[in-house]
């Protein structure tokens, strides 16, 4: 054994109930200076199970001990807190536990439930979300119904209240005592620090976009207008915008340029606007901006609570950086606001005559800067700022420490040397030194002022949250262990005297004494120290008690026998050694080998990607996001499957490869100019712009670019079956399947959806599967059953080829790994079992139907997420 086993061997003998502790449980050394605390009826049967011939027993002790081990400091003091925070009282004289409102309750449950938030949700997806909630706090803290859940919440926002009140206090009596400003709680570099990273500018501007330069100045000259570039800038040449040509060049007055502004943005956000393209102006005479008497415009720079709309033009510090941080850096330090005096001359800075360029060259941008909010003054928002500041403080980690120093101030004794050890390394951890005791108590685990906690109340604690978890755990431990089916070795019923007269298989006592003793051996030689497990702080006893769970090597011995034994049984369930062809087992792996031959396949091919964005700048800027087509317009969705026909009839007619056809697609639609937002948004009303035409061979590119449409072209390689989402993957699938062999193209027929766009897919090439040869010369391509049997029993055998080996691991590798290797399937015939026993329970704080319910919760999950070949 190396290093390693250790912690493999601490996995559970199978995966249980996932249990959330609040407080870890720490390996410390176990004093046993004292007799603990004990249950007032340890002997008495907890559970027991019938399976057949055979009664699986699971006495008192036996939970409560393993229970105390594993969650009994977190119990307790989960208990001890609830008590406490019922006694101390706030400010009001009103306790704190009592002070936490319904509402602020119900708060916490609906964020716990709705992640992302209710609105918006169906009923169904409502229904769904409470459903897996409930599910949720049932299999981690045993919480079967909303009181209990309430009165979980109840604690939770009771501790955050007593600690804000502790907060409260420190910071009042550290301010008191301090003599300057960096000997209090908060200092002034702590408020400034807050505010310079917290508050910032806001901006009102038009920030338009395009893709490349020739399409910015193609949108300016669908207006009539171009640009003038001179050498020097001065008061009489300087770069401007005109109308005109030659002589006839006049340059454009400020509100000139501010119309075009305005025509600008709405042509390349139209898309964005509700029935598009029925309704195409986004900033509109009357709601964004209005023209005085002088014919000046004047823009709304004013943020409405109501009207989202009229805040088109609105930026927060957040939204423009991380849109593009640069355009952000330009408004603050190097444009000035537009005012109704602003002039077109050499020195404006409150619009660009020229595309700005960004992320090298990706991103061209019109800019005119319209208002800047300055943040509020620090001493405005020093309120804010304190809050936020104590907000951060009260972490976790504050609340923890600060229940730990109320425990410690209610004078907290633990009798328990076990669970003493534990909250002594614990308190550690919060700076709270535990003062443990020498007395002791023969029922009572601990005190506080004013409570007691005696074992049975622990173990009932304990046994409501994790009794559940447990008894699945401890029965299936014992079904391994008492079962002749499974265990061939040993005699869970003898009553000889001597360990060894018990064992079935003498050979089998002499392996697993030979592992406990190289064990024995790992310890003490330091191999477990790195751990945390050092011999010269722990006794061979403690260190088998705190990995393992078990008293002396005697119980160890049978520890490792029940991990033998259901590592046997995994490896029983998809063991093809000892089968013939006439099997249900060989059955069971051809059908589920031929499930995995239908659906491979191996292509090569490329596409073109129609997809949306929800900004204009699609796919180029960080705050780019790709929508799925659900999420579409019906005219988006309508005009991509008119795209898609007009790109297959093009490709069928145009010359070249396929590749350089759809570049061509891409080029045309980088090329050609939006629909101008005032026009009818056909390219036959638009103005004609050379050399970027709104129709290229056929494809109306300007029309689908205007709707907010975007093409990119992708060489995907090989494809096998899996590297593609679903609709994609069963495309190619259908090709393949047409003809497995062929250098021939052919264009997928059918629209091809997912969640990325529309596709236009071209597959290049099939290629059959890889086969093997067997000894009568014929190809196969699934292994048989006799090249399995040589693999199992030696996969490096010599005459398995390596086409035999790829057809082994191929299609019969992951049907052993799902059905003996993982667990999860061996778990799943475990608890369906337990589930069919005979079960009786005899002091339990939970029903038999919620027992039940944990084993479903659990087959569920694993049938759902983890299960493909045994379903």
């Amino acid at each position: 054994m190396n290093s390693s086993t250790v912690l493999k061997k601490t996995l559970p003998l199978i995966v249980i109930l996932l249990i959330i502790i609040g407080a870890a449980v720490t390996c410390t050394v176990l004093s046993r200076e004292k007799d603990n605390p004990v249950i007032s009826d340890p002997d008495t049967e907890y559970v027991s199970a019938k399976e057949g011939g055979f009664t699986y027993s699971i006495n008192n002790s036996e939970i409560y001990k393993k229970l105390k081990a594993n969650v009994g400091l977190s119990t307790l003091v989960t208990m001890i807190n609830r008590d406490l925070l019922k006694d101390v009282k706030n400010s009001s004289n009103v306790s704190y536990y009592d002070a936490v409102t319904t509402e602020a309750i119900d708060k916490e449950i609906e964020e716990a439930t709705f992640e992302n938030g209710k609105e918006g949700l169906t009923e169904e997806e409502i229904k769904k979300a409470e459903d897996k909630f409930l599910d949720t706090m049932f299999s981690s803290y045993g919480l079967t119904s909303m009181a209990e859940i309430k009165e979980h919440y109840r604690l939770i926002l009771a501790k955050e209240g007593y600690a804000r009140d502790k907060i409260a206090e420190e910071i009042a009596a550290k301010n008191e005592a301090a003599t300057q400003d960096s000997e209090k709680y908060f200092t002034s570099s702590d408020y400034s620090k807050y505010y310079t990273e917290n508050y910032k500018e806001e901006y009102w501007a038009m920030v338009i976009p395009f893709s490349t330069q020739a399409q910015a100045e193609n949108a300016l000259k669908q207006l009539g207008i171009t640009i003038v570039k001179e050498n020097t800038q001065t008061a009489t040449t300087f770069t401007r915008w005109v109308k005109g040509e030659g002589e006839n060049q006049v340059t454009l007055t400020t509100n000139e340029v501010v119309k075009a502004m305005i025509d600008l943005y709405n042509t390349v956000y139209a898309f964005k606007k509700e029935n598009y393209p029925t309704n195409t102006l986004t900033l509109q005479e009357g709601k964004q901006y209005t023209i005085d008497a002088d014919g000046n415009y004047v823009f709304n720079t004013k943020v409405s609570e109501d009207d989202e709309t009229l805040n088109a033009l609105h930026y927060t510090y957040s939204d423009i950086y991380a849109y593009q941080s640069s355009v952000q850096n330009y408004l603050k330090n190097t444009m000035v606001s537009y005012t109704t005096a602003s002039e077109v001359t050499y020195t404006q800075k409150w619009f660009t005559p020229t595309p700005q360029s960004y992320s090298s060259g990706t991103i061209y941008c019109f800019i005119m800067k319209l208002a800047e909010t300055a943040a509020p003054s620090q001493e405005d928002v020093k309120e804010e700022i304190y809050k936020a500041l104590v907000d951060a403080k009260v972490n976790s980690t504050y609340i923890e420490t600060k229940m730990a120093e109320l425990r410690q101030a209610k004078n907290l004794v633990i009798f328990d040397s076990e669970i003493e050890a534990s909250y002594v390394s614990s308190a550690k951890t919060y700076n709270v030194t535990h003062k443990t005791t020498k007395k002791e108590n023969a029922t009572v685990v601990a005190k506080v002022d004013g409570h007691e906690y005696t074992a049975d109340q622990l173990f009932n604690g304990m046994d409501k949250i994790y009794g559940i978890s447990l008894s699945i755990s401890l029965i299936n431990e014992k079904r391994f262990l008492y079962n002749t089916e499974f265990n061939k070795y040993y005699d869970a019923t003898s009553t000889a005297k001597k360990e060894k007269d018990r064992w079935i298989d003498q050979e089998k006592y002499k392996e697993l004494t030979t592992e406990v003793s190289n064990e024995k051996l790992n310890f003490s030689s330091g191999a477990y120290s790195s751990y945390g497990y050092d011999p010269s702080e722990m006794s061979w006893e403690e260190f088998m008690q705190n990995i393992y769970g078990v008293n002396n090597e005697q119980e160890l011995r049978l520890y490792f026998l029940q991990s033998d034994i259901i590592s046997d049984f995994k490896k029983s369930l998809g063991d093809l050694s000892k089968v013939d062809e006439n099997s249900d087992m060989w059955k069971f792996y051809s059908e589920n080998m031929n499930e995995i031959l239908a659906k491979k396949f191996t292509a090569t091919g490329v596409h073109l990607l129609i997809s949306a964005y929800s900004d204009p700048m699609q796919a180029v800027t960080a705050a780019s996001t790709m929508l799925d087509p659900k999420d579409w317009s019906e005219y988006q969705v309508k005009l991509a499957k008119e795209l898609t026909d007009q790109i297959k009839v093009y490709i069928d007619k145009a010359e070249g490869t396929i590749t350089e056809k759809l570049n061509a697609v891409v080029s045309a639609f980088k090329a050609s100019p939006r629909f101008d937002a005032k026009l009818e948004q056909s390219a036959s009303a638009q103005v004609v712009i050379p050399d970027a035409p709104y129709v290229f061979e056929g494809i109306e590119v300007g029309k689908f670019k205007s709707a907010g449409l975007t093409v990119k072209f992708e060489d995907l390689g090989t494809i096998t079956e899996g590297k593609m989402v679903e609709s994609f993957n069963d495309a190619v699938k259908s090709i393949w399947d047409a003809n497995n062999n062929s250098d021939s193209m052919v264009i997928y027929g059918d629209y091809l959806v997912t969640t990325y766009g529309y596709h236009v897919y071209a597959n290049l090439t099939t290629t059959p599967l890889d086969t093997w040869e067997d000894e009568d010369g014929k190809e196969q391509v699934l292994p048989s059953l006799e090249i399995i049997k040589k693999y199992i029993e030696d996969s490096e055998d010599e005459d398995l080829t390596d086409e035999m080996t790829k057809a082994i691991t191929t299609y019969y590798t992951p049907i052993f790994t799902e059905t003996s290797s993982e667990g999860y399937w061996a778990a799943i015939l475990q608890y369906q079992a337990i589930k069919a026993m005979d079960i009786t329970f005899n002091k339990t704080n939970f029903s038999y139907d919620s027992f039940i319910r944990a084993l479903d919760l659990t087959i569920d999950q694993y049938m759902e997420e983890k299960i493909v070949y045994n379903k």
